[in-house]
This record gives C-alpha cells, sequence and structure tokens, in this order.
C-alpha cells in the first residue's frame, strides 16, 4: 500500500489517493485504487507511459471508488510508468506515483525443471523422470517428450511436482533425449527443458570373426572380431594367463555399423602345445 498525503494550514487540504492494489494478469495490468475526498473533486485520472511517444492517460467516471485497467497486449517490452493525478474544485493537484510496471511476456509462461535425470547421467535400470513447473496463475499439465517423438507426447501425473516411471527394458543402451514443458490452466505454453541421458543396462558385446572355438594353429595367427555397446568403447583388453595379465589392444569403431573392431597378432611358436584360453575385456 502506497499512500501520499499533503495539506496546507491556510490554504485547506490537497486531494489525498490512496492506493489499494495493483495486479498483473495476462495481457493487461488491473489497477484498484480508493481516493478519499475533503473537498468536493473536479477532475481524477491516471496515465500509463512506455516513453514520450506512448503515454496513454485514462479519466475516472466515478472518484471516489474506481478501477481502470490498461491492455499490455500491444506495449513494448520495458519498463512502463504509472502516474496517478487528482485535482479538486478549487483547481489543488496532487499526484501519486509514478510506478514502475514492468511489460515481460515470458513472465507469464510456465517454468518447468528436470530434476532426474541429471545431463549426462548413466541410467543402468529404469528411470523415474522427475522435476517441477511453476505458473503466477496455476499449472494446467506438463508434457513430456522422449527421444523427439512429437506424435506420443506424454502427460507426466502432477503439476506442481510431477514425475513419470520409465520402463527401459525395451530401449536401446546409449545416449537418450527428454523433453519437458508446462501449459498454464489458461493454455500458455512454456519454454521446453532438455536433458540428455545414457542407458547402460547392458554389458559390452565380444564377438570374435576369425576363429571358431577349437580351431588348431600353429606358427603366427591374428585374432580379430567386434565389440559393441551402445554407449561406446573405452577401452579393450587381453589375457593369456586367465586374466591375471591383460594387454590393451587397439579399437577403431566403425561409424556406419557403430561396431568397433580389434585385431591381435599372435606368435604361437612361444607359447606350449595344448588347448590355450584367450580371456578379453571391454570397458564402456
Amino acid at each position: 500500500m502506497f499512500l501520499h498525503k499533503k495539506r496546507f494550514t491556510k490554504e485547506g487540504f490537497l486531494p489525498i489517493i490512496e492506493v489499494e492494489c495493483y495486479l498483473m494478469i495476462r495481457g493487461f495490468l488491473v489497477f484498484k485504487k480508493c481516493v478519499f475526498i475533503f473537498i468536493s473533486m473536479n477532475l481524477f485520472f491516471f496515465s500509463f507511459a512506455g516513453g514520450k511517444k506512448d503515454v496513454e492517460e485514462v479519466s475516472v467516471e466515478d472518484l471516489k471508488s474506481w478501477q481502470e485497467t490498461v491492455d499490455l497486449e500491444n506495449k513494448k517490452t520495458g519498463k512502463h510508468n504509472v502516474l496517478i493525478t487528482a485535482e479538486d474544485m478549487g483547481g489543488n493537484v496532487t499526484h501519486q506515483g509514478p510506478f514502475n510496471i514492468f511489460v515481460d511476456p515470458e513472465s507469464d509462461r510456465p517454468v518447468t525443471m528436470i530434476v532426474n535425470p541429471r545431463e549426462n547421467m548413466r541410467v543402468p535400470a529404469n528411470l523415474n523422470i522427475v522435476g517441477s513447473c511453476v505458473d503466477d496463475d496455476a499449472v494446467g499439465s506438463v508434457h513430456i517428450v522422449l527421444d523427439g517423438d512429437r506424435e506420443n507426447e506424454i502427460v507426466a501425473e502432477g503439476k506442481d511436482f510431477w514425475s513419470y516411471y520409465l520402463d527401459t527394458t525395451q530401449m536401446e543402451d546409449g545416449p537418450h533425449e527428454i523433453i519437458v514443458y508446462g501449459i498454464d490452466h489458461k493454455g500458455i505454453v512454456g519454454r521446453e527443458q532438455k536433458v540428455v541421458w545414457h542407458l547402460d543396462r547392458k554389458q559390452p558385446q565380444i564377438k570374435i570373426d576369425s576363429h571358431e572355438m577349437g580351431t588348431l594353429v600353429s606358427k603366427k595367427v591374428k585374432i580379430s572380431g567386434t565389440v559393441a555397446d551402445g554407449n561406446g568403447i573405452e577401452s579393450f583388453y587381453y589375457s593369456l594367463d586367465r586374466g591375471e595379465n591383460y594387454m590393451p589392444v587397439s579399437i577403431k569403431q566403425d561409424k556406419k555399423t557403430k561396431l568397433w573392431h580389434f585385431s591381435i597378432n599372435i606368435d604361437t611358436q612361444k607359447m606350449d602345445d595344448g588347448a590355450a584360453i584367450f580371456w578379453f575385456k571391454a570397458i564402456d
């Protein structure tokens, strides 16, 4: 509440303006005022200004208690001023304000936040997508888009605090995208929030292409194969002593198939005759 009062001991009282409240709603700025008059009023009006060339004056019909509405739909974004003026029958004038009003169309959009998962988070199982949504009016619904599938948007459970349980058993390992946005109860759509997370349910799959199990070999041989993992391969190793010692192997990815290829040259003349077991280890 703002109260502005002036008094003169000889000339009497100036009009007193008391500001009761003002509200911001979508597209309009609503002012509610009360005027307490000690001398008969001659004129009462308020002006809304967004610059020298953008001044709107409104005269008030009911001088005792009044309410006026200013349409902000076509007003420029930024700071505007509201000035209230009252004049009594004796020509005495008093002002209330100016009050600064900031016009920001974005401020009326719902604001959505994704709490879980975090950006680039590794998820080894099913995923509970959780977040919040805030709106100055009221949240109507929260919508989720998985991996860009706009035709099958999901409406989350809850509004201010929302969630959705995602079953990942039929999804491929690797990066996935979640887009979330809110809609308020008037149908205004908020800005989208996006997060990329990584599903990692499966272990890397190793396949030997050059030899079958139990193949007889001699002299120098080349063992080759592929490694697959939706999240990529960080490193690859092999062991000839049942996993006690591992030696690193260089790998290269085929961009088309997404498979990682490896090749190992082994001199069997340095090994004992009989069965030999190769151990392989891949880290995604």
